[in-house]
């Protein structure tokens, strides 16, 4: 499921180096949160053979930037030159032909047409260039708001929500700044306050008003959903595969051979984003989803969140077996589990809620 992991972390690329030294890594936002080879690749998948220039226009990235990251993606053999022009090289689209495939041949017409219980389509928040997927569902009761983990683009990802979707139920997810059709820069600031623009239009919506609203943020889009939970009235919060901080995550990715070998250094951007902070004075409900086998947020740090929800109306915790990062929206406990969680949220009695874990 791409909804989507394209988590990076430049420590992976240096640990090989930590018996000749100590590695000093720097984690800033503008490389964080957008990985530049995944939107250039992303870019020559969608548009095709391009110019330096028409590249740069499309992602925003500098032309340094941009130089850098086609070079890099040449050395790998990913990309190909010819007369000016770059494009996608053919030893690439062997090996991730079906992603290629899935951008290139999107079509919402015909995702419609494999769906006749709701009424699909993308849209533009007025006023504002943040672009968003709709999927709704005739006299609605519940709308399912999703933000999506890193390097999500609605091509193609969007069709890949379809396991969420339930009768009476609407479904909206948004494409982040700097993200295919959403042209801006993408920054911790820019990401909140799109995310929080991207709500307001939702939730004010004549389809959504009268329906209960809950959350769904995976990965990144964890910390984004338990911001916006913070700041509006929603009904219930999903975190699915996310963590508690950004010191916490590095930890957990750094092993413990290679600690005493790396010094890591977290953008104070970064630092100061905390879904521990507002999950523990949130009193919503809560669903806390983990795959056992996730080795980029280890169930570990989802236990740690949801400790934290002293307050929460009624939380739950769902430990999925043989589930990576990124693998449990296709799990068929994981549809259960969100549709036995949304049900109690309808019925909205304390007392249909025990505590578990």
């Amino acid at each position: 499921m791409r909804i989507s992991y394209k988590i990076h972390l430049t420590i992976f690329v240096v640990l090989s180096q930590f018996l000749i030294g100590c590695v000093s890594i720097s984690i800033d936002e503008k490389s964080f949160l957008r990985d530049r080879q995944h939107a250039v690749i992303y870019d020559l998948a969608r548009y095709g053979e391009s110019s330096e220039h028409q590249i740069g226009q499309r992602t925003l990235y500098t032309q340094d930037e941009l130089s850098h990251t086609l070079n890099m993606l040449k050395k790998k053999e990913w990309v190909v030159q010819t007369n000016h022009l770059w494009r996608l090289s053919a030893e690439y689209e062997k090996q991730q032909g079906e992603y290629v495939d899935a951008i290139r041949s999107f079509n919402l017409t015909a995702l419609q047409q494999q769906n006749d219980t709701h009424n699909i389509a993308m849209f533009t928040v007025p006023d504002s260039g943040i672009y968003g997927a709709s999927f709704i569902s005739e006299n609605a009761n519940e709308t399912l708001v999703i933000f999506p983990g890193n390097g999500f683009n609605l091509v193609p990802d969007m069709s890949e929500i379809r396991p969420l979707l339930a009768p009476k139920r609407n479904i909206f997810v948004m494409e982040y700044p700097g993200m295919g059709e959403s042209k801006s820069k993408l920054t911790v600031s820019t990401l909140r306050e799109s995310a929080r623009r991207f709500m307001s239009y939702v939730s004010q919506r004549s389809d959504v008003y009268t329906t209960r609203i809950i959350l769904y943020g995976f990965s990144l889009g964890g910390f984004v959903a338990t911001e916006v939970a913070s700041a509006d009235q929603v009904d219930a919060l999903i975190l699915d595969s996310t963590a508690p901080d950004m010191q916490k995550w590095v930890d957990a990715n750094v092993p413990v051979y290679a600690k005493a070998f790396v010094d890591i250094n977290i953008a104070p951007q970064l630092r100061e984003v905390s879904n521990i902070e507002h999950v523990s004075s949130l009193s919503i409900t809560i669903l806390f989803v983990a795959g056992k086998q996730d080795r980029i947020t280890p169930p570990e740090l989802m236990q740690t969140l949801f400790d934290a929800a002293m307050v929460a109306e009624f939380k739950k915790m769902t430990l999925l077996d043989n589930v990576r990062h990124g693998e449990s929206i296709d799990h068929s406990d994981f549809k259960h589990a969100v549709n036995h969680f949304l049900l109690k949220v309808a019925q909205h009695s304390k007392s249909n809620f025990p505590q578990t874990n």
